[in-house]
């Protein structure tokens, strides 16, 4: 009887034991969570608009704001049932003045209003087009201007390039043969949106895609929605939402593109892919939608070959449980990270696979 006592207790210890090891294991992942957790802040950021040379230039929900990295003024405040959706600045090399052009969505019409500093009512924007029944869908963060409407008569889209000092139309870019297709997204390089010339547009009917890189001559085949792409010379990679990375060579028309692999990760339109280049070696450094998860980098070598990794640590050491909205390139490396709910971060970028690099934030960033 004494001895099966014996064993009776040392059983329970034993158990009590393991209980209280995997109840550690499990606070402990629940603590490191929440230190990971990142703290609302009061700035709700949608759009980071880009620089004057001395302000940069943001929108957020209630409305346009600049700073010089000390002191931020407001620009415009939204205006209630009139929120301004998309913002753009417009620079006159030719007498240094700069224009902030923005689009407002008035029920089923969008409109686009230059700010006039003066207190003036803002001028409206008018686009010359060849399409029939124009209407404005949105003012890209380059400054250019998409309008569908009908060539032909049937379903077209147009991307107009627009003078803001002369209020003239300059030139525009037709896509057309798209009856049935509707807007599926238009996606430019993490931290570059304001390049005029690297975009591309995609289309969507059910389950079919349409995806052009620049021009409706440059068409991209690939039957997939489209969550962004970067470009190293004239190679093209593009990363579909389902998670596959595709390679193609642009210096003519874009060929193939070729999968070079499964990610076994989900990415949302218009995800955050910033490229990083050592050596021969481009790096694509992503945010997936895996929520705790912080940067995701898939790395090319000239070969085509892909390797994956997490990075946590350093440069990305804040970038888990947010939700990246837009992003800027200070130089090569040095980026601005505006986030949905939790402020703006500044992180340099030194060894894009090991981590190597700084981060500082919330809302503790340089111009």
């Amino acid at each position: 009887m004494k001895r099966t006592l014996t064993c009776i207790l040392i059983i329970t210890t034993l158990l009590t034991l393991l209980f209280t090891s995997c109840n550690a294991d499990a606070s402990a992942g629940l603590f490191k969570q929440l230190a990971e957790a990142k703290k609302p802040v009061d700035i709700r950021y949608r759009q980071i608009i880009g620089t004057d040379g001395s302000d940069l230039y943001f929108l957020t929900n209630d409305g346009i704001y600049k700073t010089d990295g000390t002191t931020t003024t407001t620009v415009r405040k939204n205006e209630k049932g009139h929120p301004v959706y998309e913002a753009y600045i417009y620079i006159d090399k030719s007498t240094a003045t700069h224009y902030i052009i923005y689009l407002i969505n008035d029920g089923d019409t969008a409109k686009v209003y230059r700010f006039d500093p003066s207190g003036i009512p803002d001028p409206e924007m008018a686009f010359g087009t060849s399409l029939a029944e124009p209407k404005v869908k949105h003012l890209l963060p380059n400054g250019k201007i998409v309008v569908q409407g009908k060539k032909s008569g049937t379903n077209a889209f147009a991307i107009i390039t627009y003078n803001y000092s002369k209020e003239s139309f300059v030139s525009e870019e037709i896509f057309e043969d798209l009856y049935g297709y509707g807007l599926d997204s238009i996606l430019f390089m993490s931290g570059n949106q304001q390049d005029p010339d690297e975009f591309i547009i995609s289309f969507v009917k059910g389950k079919s895609f349409k995806h052009y890189y620049q021009k409706q001559t440059n068409a991209v085949t690939l039957d997939s929605s489209l969550a962004g792409f970067w470009i190293n010379g004239t190679n093209l990679y593009l990363i579909s939402r389902d998670g596959k990375l595709y390679g193609s060579d642009i210096s003519g028309a874009p060929t193939g593109p070729d999968i070079l692999k499964s990610l076994s990760k989900e990415y949302p339109s218009n995800a955050f892919i910033y490229g990083f280049s050592s050596g021969t070696d481009t790096h694509l450094i992503t945010k997936t939608t895996t929520a705790n998860e912080a940067l995701f980098v898939v790395s090319i070598d000239n070969t085509n070959a892909v390797d994956t990794t997490v990075v946590s640590t350093g440069y990305a050491s804040q970038m888990s449980n947010i939700n990246i909205v837009s992003a800027f390139e200070k130089a090569a490396g040095k980026l601005l990270i505006a986030t949905e709910k939790n402020g703006m971060f500044d992180i340099s970028i030194d060894d894009a696979v090991t981590g190597e690099g700084t981060s500082a934030g919330p809302e503790d960033y340089s111009l």
